[in-house]
């Protein structure tokens, strides 16, 4: 039923749609309106490479954003953004979806029928649908948990599989026939954001102090360093380097775990999870001396504002969402027999269950002690 459905869309829509924008692998013409569409907040960081490179290579063009409501702060940091949406599409109906919000959903294609030129879809198959009737040309990575219908396979230009954002944002530069002027994600933090950051955490002298930054909780359990191996580390910090403010960071679903599990002073420690709007969050671990984090969109912030960091990694989609940067120390544990842990046959979607429990195997075998001496290193040396 699903499939037939599909066809009439499918072909439903090609009667509207004569306009020649792609031939043999390369843009014909210059697309006025492109829509981006991303999922998560870590999405819609690294999917500003993608962004800024389109604005290059089509200086005349509109590139807006569609992402999640949550994520469209973010946004106000991509240069070459002129309008964000923010809509969340459910996975399926069958989750108690209320009527308004599907209201809304078919409202919002209403007034963007057929209005963009070119759409490139990086937030999943649940969104394909509803973009084939937003513009003329869809662009779409897909992923092994959300393929999209055969029965579409005429209707796309492109069918990116491949589990690297990163690396398919790229490669989809060069088999559009574009030149890459960015190579990695970029988000510029407004010098207001940075003066309502020293008013609001006015205990922090980042001028004069040693500001470190540390998010310890991602959206996933199994991506989380025990909390036991926070406070070890942080106390080795604080041994050496008694000037040090460390500010644990974070939504505010993280405070409690965080001010029940990680010993904040209030003289070097700090919890202001959830504390901050997002974007002055972000200012804060621009300012910072050094980012410490798990597999977050932190991370993936810290990459696109060049900021140092140490990265503590699971085998959840190794390799596959490392943060965009050189300017990074990456621990990862390997040594599993499951690894890499995404490959895993659990039924769900993206990274599954540790079949070893939490916390995770591989996230235990990085001991602190491991950690530390780079972390010193790099202190030592921005003294």
């Amino acid at each position: 039923m699903k499939d037939v459905i599909f066809k009439i869309v499918n072909k439903s829509i090609n009667l509207f749609k004569k306009t020649l924008f792609w031939r043999k692998g390369e843009f014909n013409c210059q697309p006025q309106k492109i829509l981006i569409v991303t999922e998560y907040l870590g999405d819609t960081i690294v999917s500003s490479l993608l962004i800024n490179n389109l604005k290059h290579n089509f200086p005349e063009s509109e590139i807006s954003l569609q992402c999640r409501p949550e994520s469209c702060e973010i946004a106000k940091f991509i240069d070459s953004v002129s309008n964000v949406y923010g809509i969340n599409i459910p996975i399926g109906l069958k989750n108690g979806v209320k009527s308004d919000r599907i209201f809304k959903i078919l409202k919002y294609i209403l007034a963007n029928f057929n209005k963009n030129d070119v759409i490139i879809n990086v937030g999943g198959a649940k969104y394909t649908p509803m973009l084939l009737l937003m513009g003329n040309y869809l662009v779409e990575f897909t992923w092994k948990h959300g393929i999209i219908p055969d029965t579409l396979a005429d209707k796309k230009i492109l069918r990116k599989n491949g589990e690297n954002i990163c690396e398919s944002q790229n490669t989809l530069l060069l088999q559009l026939g574009l030149k890459t002027y960015f190579k990695k994600p970029e988000i510029k933090i407004p010098k207001k954001y940075i003066e309502m950051v020293k008013h609001k955490l006015n205990f922090v002298e980042f001028n004069k102090n040693i500001v470190i930054v540390v998010h310890p909780i991602s959206a996933s359990i199994y991506r989380n360093w025990p909390y036991a191996y926070w406070n070890t580390l942080i106390s080795e910090i604080i041994k050496d380097f008694p000037e040090v403010k460390i500010l644990i960071g974070g939504s505010k679903n993280d405070y409690p775990a965080i001010s029940k599990y990680i010993k904040c002073d209030n003289k070097n420690t700090f919890n202001i999870a959830g504390s901050l709007p997002l974007l002055e969050y972000f200012t804060v671990i621009k300012m910072s001396s050094l980012l410490i984090t798990v597999d977050t969109s932190a991370a993936h912030a810290g990459a696109a504002m060049n900021k140092e960091m140490i990265a503590i990694y699971s085998g959840n989609h190794a390799g596959d969402w490392d943060p965009f940067t050189e300017n990074k120390i990456l621990f990862r544990d390997t040594s599993c027999k499951k690894y890499p842990c995404h490959l895993l046959d659990t039924g769900l979607k993206g990274p599954g269950n540790c079949p070893y429990g939490y916390p995770s195997k591989c996230m235990c075998a990085i001991p602190p002690e491991t950690v530390y001496p780079q972390i010193k290193k790099i202190l030592n040396f921005n003294k």
